[in-house]
């Protein structure tokens, strides 16, 4: 698409968004800005409004929302569009990885027929060796063997599924991947090969990443830069290293130092007498 071409995937310009039936807006005036290449952590305390960026940006809001301010997605205000060219917006500009890929993934389903269905879909006039070349590299680019191809998400671990979730999102070679808490239901060795895979394949592609979640450590691992939301507004906008090592707000110095204490640096160290387990002349028989 033509707009995928301007380096700018995102601008958010004093972003208003309201859920029916609320008095007050859950995004007041968010101003944000992503270009192609780009990585950025949003992240913030629960309902500080991080996924609702995530729906405005997509118009998933429920029925009534009200919106106000700036958006647009790869040069285009997704509010003004048809269900069509809305359709094809959010399938070709923007790569989406939910906290749980069981949400996006059909139990019915193949894994190959998941990405050959997205496939036919955009690229109608692709012919049937096209489509199943295109799905198995990138089963493959995620670690996934050709030998799965017909296999079912039930058949899979959380991780695996979050490798095909990833290339779902990757298929279309999206200017934009959206990752909202994609790593929460994954142990640390498996969500940080997920990671890996995700970056690895925007770096690959030009793409940029906004990357939701609550963990700071995670996020200032794979995120150039950070924003810091606090009640629907942005606190503070910096590079990771920055918000990590010099937070300038008290909300952030709180989340950093959470951060710090749940990676083990703040744990007092045990006294030299405090001994847990003593063990002499162990002898075990079967």
């Amino acid at each position: 698409m033509e707009a995928a071409a301007n380096s700018m995937v995102l601008q958010l310009d004093q972003l208003v968004v309201a859920y029916p039936h609320t008095a007050e807006p859950t995004l007041q005036g968010l101003n944000l800005s992503l270009q192609r290449g780009e990585r950025l952590a949003l992240v913030g305390p629960s309902g500080c409004g991080k996924s609702t960026v995530a729906r405005a940006v997509l118009q998933l809001l429920p029925p009534g929302s009200r919106t106000a301010g700036g958006l647009l997605l790869c040069g285009q205000d997704p509010r003004t569009l048809g269900p069509r060219a809305l359709n094809r917006l959010r399938g070709e500009a923007v790569g989406l990885v939910f906290q749980d890929p069981m949400t996006r993934l059909n139990p019915l389903l193949s894994i190959g027929e998941h990405i050959s269905d997205t496939l036919r879909a955009h690229r109608p006039g692709w012919l049937r060796e096209q489509v199943r070349q295109r799905a198995e590299q990138l089963l493959e680019r995620v670690g996934i063997t050709v030998e799965r191809f017909n296999s079912y998400p039930h058949e899979f671990s959380g991780g695996m599924r979050q490798r095909v979730a990833i290339a779902l999102a990757m298929a279309l070679n999206p200017p934009l991947v959206i990752a909202d808490e994609p790593t929460t239901s994954l142990d640390v060795a498996v969500a940080a090969q997920v990671m890996a895979e995700l970056c690895g394949l925007c770096e690959e592609l030009g793409s940029a990443l906004l990357l939701i979640s609550h963990d700071l450590a995670m996020a200032g691992t794979w995120c150039g830069q950070m924003a810091v939301m606090e009640q629907g507004s942005l606190l503070e906008l910096a590079t990771s290293e920055q918000v990590l090592t010099n937070p300038k707000q008290p909300l952030s110095k709180r989340l950093v130092a959470a951060a710090r204490l749940r990676e083990g640096s703040g744990t007092p160290p045990l006294a030299a007498t405090a001994v847990l387990l003593e063990v002499h002349q162990l002898r075990c028989w079967h």
